[in-house]
């Protein structure tokens, strides 16, 4: 049998598995749901607050994440934690893509490294937004709030994947 650690890719039900239990045991150990916007909110106001101390002290979104948190807390941990992982998941798996900008993208946009960074930067940037909008990421929203059984979890899943389709579409013109 091949090691899990050196695949290219897991099955989607050993993945979704390995997630349920890592939600258990988030539930368990910290209380929380599995979510990852709050942990650059939290960053947003570390950084506001080695800039602009006065501002960030005097922001009522950005103060709140700063009271009676450390300033490096379990969420940044796991941010760290995927990146990290991924990282070493891509070298182990020999995954990693040598290009930086996909054939499917070049064929639509062109091969600019740039342009490229900036639809990734934009794509981020249009999502973290929307979590902040709903008031969580697609992991509190969709994972957690599927696993147990919260009907906005489940709209918002259903949001996901039709949006999601749809902005392929339209962007790939297929």
């Amino acid at each position: 049998m091949k090691n899990p650690l050196m695949m290219k890719s897991w099955s989607p039900y050993v993945a979704g598995a390995g997630i349920g239990i890592l939600c258990w045991f988030i539930f368990l150990f910290f209380d929380r749901v599995l979510g990852f916007a709050g942990a650059y909110v939290h960053i947003a106001a570390i950084m506001g607050q080695c800039v602009v101390p006065r501002a960030t002290s005097t922001s009522l979104f950005l103060s709140k994440h700063l009271l009676n948190v450390p300033n490096i807390n379990w969420l940044i941990g796991l941010i760290l934690g995927t990146f990290f992982g991924s990282m070493i998941s891509s070298y182990l798996g020999k995954s990693r893509a040598d290009r930086v900008v996909p054939r499917i993208w070049e064929k639509r946009f062109g091969k600019a490294h740039w342009c490229r960074y900036l639809g990734a930067f934009a794509g981020g940037l249009l999502v973290s937004v929307g979590a902040w909008m709903a008031g969580g990421c697609t992991c509190s929203l969709a994972i957690t709030g599927g696993q147990v059984l919260a009907i906005s979890g489940w709209l918002f899943i259903v949001f996901v994947f039709s949006s999601g389709i749809i902005t392929g579409l339209i962007v790939y013109r297929r």
